[in-house]
């Protein structure tokens, strides 16, 4: 069951209550907290908020809700229970959906015999339908293993060779027929094409519709091919399908997909993938096996391979046990084979030779093949391996290395390591004969355990050096020290597999893993701009929170997913999330996280225009910082304190409050916060006409800001230089640093950054004499500023265009 299937049974729940409207089951929602003792305040939801549940096409759902409104139906405490398991199974669907594989570049291939009559097929299909500017879809439809993504790889690599006519490439397994995942969600799909094209997170619209026609857009200029790997029906295809776009797109399936792809103006071609001939599968055995044993029998070859159904994936196999059996002739092989049934079908046959090449390997080589298919990632490096394994790292490299030899392991990305899917299938039947449940416990629980080892170590190397070590790991987590590149680069090869073993921790026998994951991971997710990520992680690290009872867990969910939801202007949802963490965290004494939350309340009262309610909270968590001994937390808020008083037009109190987070940040030797106050105590310094001053401030700031490599703090710091050089008539120079400011805040998903700089510059441009160029700097900035619900910035933008407007002597209003 899916989410839209909650949201289908919700609606029909609604109707044999009698369909009352959302506003009653909202009251009656508000009856039944106040009896719980709910404050006031939270008591009664939003008509609109109960109304989405009833929404279908949701991303995600308020679980405490949906139990909520269902009792508000009628449903007693055993139905009230048995939706809150349904919502979570169809929830964990949901997001296991929106893990995806996506690589800008084709998987690595082994032996490949060609496909005569199926390459010239889609060949001929793609070159009769090449109009200009059309999209040409080829469906290789076939059974497993009969080498269909492989055929689709090395199709894609001659369209994109030199003579090709394709100029890139997109790749996306799609998981439709995965033994454990579910298929690919389309809008993560596209999310993730758009990124591997350079889309900034911040350009990324919300809706699947809308990240189409944004791909189509992007593959307008440039012709690509795009590889869509195990597809599951249309309804998942459809949305993929970049109609409007010059482009080649080649399915894969085991079913007929191609005939349910009615709704598209692509060109679609069916192409049948089944067997090799026996003339091709004699081919891939010789090239693999070598040329002499096969010559020598050359009937026994033909019969070899006719036994295992000439199935591409058989065959590979079985060529591999022949090449490292030398002393054996083809027809001993032959022998084996058949000795395991007379009659042997096609099935039958995949499994005996899946079954011989597996009794070919060393037994530390059977034992990670079962492994490797009990978890649920769809990649490993050799570190997880040897994790799941129990292995050390040389052994388990060694390992892997026999495995791919027999072509049971495949290497589709450097130093990444998957099984075929039939493969999993086999391993996973033969962990159930030869593993103990115990065993294969052990072994999921040590990939988990490395994950949280790793996350906590990227915690540590980038969150560390800043002075502040404010969370722990869970108990029994053996953090390594890394390097933060090394930190950086992990993280971002890996978080796909953090996503998949937090979804699936339930399952595992490790509800908690979700929490540990998500606690440890949130510094790098906001710091990186992944806040798309992280809103699923925190969001399962909620769920598995609440559904364990883990009030400290809940808590700690709650903050990081307000503060990302910060980020992510959903405003109304931080708050709540906010609210409920700060209201935790207090009853609970933890007054270093209740600053936490209340600093992030205040930043969305500056961003909305409460200026004077934010000073109040920002004071609240002076307090509440000095209160926790948490002396980072103090100059923070004093130097967030400064920056209202600027923006309320009171330079010399912001000057006092500058003054006072510097000294704290200098007394704990905490150089970021210092930057941070360097360059906001320059835009002080320059209302007030202190020039000299505020330049001083703001390159002081700058330097420190590259010596720490602080590529949020850069950005704003080369905000502030342009500004003063702004101000001094040094226009040139203004305008290279706004510039600089503006590409590091797209590229860091600032947006409330973005639309300052587009308004500094747009004055900037103005006073150059440049009007065309500054109405489009103060228009974009104001396009962002409403879109985020900034109104500094929009009031900002709005009086730059009127000045825009006042020098180009134009009559109409601003």
């Amino acid at each position: 069951m899916g989410l839209d299937d909650v949201a289908l049974a919700l609606r029909s729940l609604r109707q044999d209550a009698g369909l009352p409207s959302y506003a009653e089951i909202a009251r009656r929602i508000g009856v039944a907290r106040a009896l719980r003792g709910v404050p006031l305040s939270e008591r009664r939801p939003a008509r609109a908020t109960v109304y989405d549940c009833f929404r279908t096409e949701r991303r995600r759902l308020d679980i405490d809700l949906v139990v909520e409104i269902v009792r508000a139906l009628g449903a007693d405490d055993a139905e009230a229970a048995r939706w809150a398991q349904l919502c979570r199974v169809a929830q964990s669907r949901a997001d296991a959906a929106t893990v995806v594989t996506v690589h800008a570049t084709l998987p690595a291939g082994s032996v490949f015999v060609p496909r005569r009559a199926a390459t010239e097929a889609a060949l001929a299909a793609i070159e009769a339908a090449a109009a200009p500017g059309g999209t040409r879809v080829v469906c290789l439809e076939g059974m497993p293993g009969s080498g269909k993504s492989r055929l689709a790889v090395e199709l894609a690599r001659t369209l994109t060779a030199d003579d090709g006519g394709a100029s890139g490439q997109l790749h996306a397994d799609l998981r439709g027929f995965h033994p454990e995942l579910p298929p690919a969600a389309p809008a993560a799909v596209l999310e993730g094409f758009l990124r591997l094209l350079g889309v900034p997170a911040r350009e990324l619209p919300a809706g699947q519709d809308e990240r189409r026609a944004l791909l189509e857009r992007h593959l307008r200029d440039r012709r690509h091919v795009v590889v869509l790997d195990d597809a599951a029906d249309a309804g998942q295809l459809l949305p993929l399908l970049p109609t409007g776009a010059d482009a080649v797109v080649l399915v894969t399936s085991r079913t007929a997909v191609s005939e349910t792809l009615t709704a598209t103006d692509a060109v679609v071609t069916r192409v049948p993938v089944g067997p090799f001939s026996p003339d091709e599968a004699v081919e891939l055995l010789r090239r693999v096996a070598g040329a002499d044993p096969v010559d020598a029998d050359a009937v026994a070859a033909v019969r070899l391979v006719e036994a295992v159904g000439c199935l591409p994936l058989a065959v590979h196999l079985t060529a591999t046990r022949v090449a490292a059996r030398p002393s054996w002739s083809v027809a001993d092989h032959l022998d084996a084979l058949l000795s395991r049934g007379a009659a042997v079908r096609l099935d039958e046959a995949v499994y005996s030779t899946l079954e011989l090449s597996y009794l070919g390997l060393s037994p530390a080589a059977q034992a990670t093949l079962r492994l490797l298919a009990v978890h649920s990632c769809p990649e490993l490096d050799e570190a997880a391996v040897a994790a799941l394994t129990g292995a050390d790292t040389v052994d388990g490299r060694d390992a892997l290395a026999e495995l791919r030899a027999h072509h049971l392991a495949g290497e589709p990305r450097p130093g990444r390591f998957a099984l075929h899917s039939l493969v999993r299938l086999f391993a996973l039947d033969r962990s159930h004969d030869d593993d103990r449940p115990a065993e294969r416990a052990a072994a999921t629980d040590r990939l988990c355990d490395h994950y949280l080892a790793q996350v906590w170590a990227g915690y540590h190397a980038m969150f560390a050096p800043m002075g502040i070590v404010n969370r722990l790991p869970p108990d029994g987590v053996d953090v390594p020290e890394v390097d933060d590149e090394t930190a950086r680069q992990w993280l971002e090869a890996n978080l796909g597999n953090l996503l998949t073993l937090a979804g699936h921790g339930p399952e595992l026998g490790r509800p908690e893993l979700a929490s540990g994951l998500s606690d440890g991971a949130s510094w790098w997710l906001n710091r990186y701009g992944r806040h798309t990520e992280a809103k699923l992680l925190h969001g399962l690290a909620l769920d598995a929170a609440l559904q364990a009872g883990d009030r400290v867990g809940e808590a700690r969910a709650r903050l990081d997913l307000g503060q990302v939801l910060v980020r992510l202007n959903e405003w109304d949802d931080a708050t709540v999330q906010l609210v409920r963490a700060e209201r935790l965290f207090s009853d609970a004494g933890d007054l270093y996280p209740t600053s936490a939350a209340n600093n992030s309340l205040a930043i969305m009262d500056v961003h909305r225009g409460r200026l004077d309610q934010s000073i109040e909270r920002f004071t609240r968590c002076v307090e509440l910082a000095r209160a926790a001994g948490n002396e980072h937390g103090v100059a923070t808020a004093l130097n967030n304190i400064a920056i209202v008083h600027r923006r309320a037009g009171r330079p010399d109190r912001a000057l006092e409050f500058h003054g006072l987070a510097m000294e704290q940040a200098e007394g704990i030797g905490d150089r970021y916060v210092l930057v941070d106050a360097l360059t906001n105590r320059s835009e002080a310094q320059l209302l007030l006409g202190r020039l000299d001053d505020a330049l001083a401030s703001a390159t002081r700031g700058l330097a420190m800001a590259e010596e720490l490599d602080d590529v949020p703090a850069i950005a704003y710091a080369h905000d502030a230089v342009g500004k003063v050089r702004a101000a001094g008539g040094d226009h040139a120079p203004a305008v290279d640093h706004y510039e600089t400011a503006l590409r590091l805040s797209r590229e860091l998903t600032d947006r409330h950054l973005e639309a300052g700089v587009l308004n500094d510059l747009g004055a900037t441009r103005l006073r150059r004499g440049e009007l065309g160029l500054a109405r489009d700097c103060h228009q974009e900035a104001h396009t962002v500023a409403t879109e985020i619900g900034d109104r500094f910035e929009q009031a900002r933008a709005e009086s730059g265009l009127a000045d825009v407007q006042a020098a180009s002597g134009a009559a109409e209003p601003a």
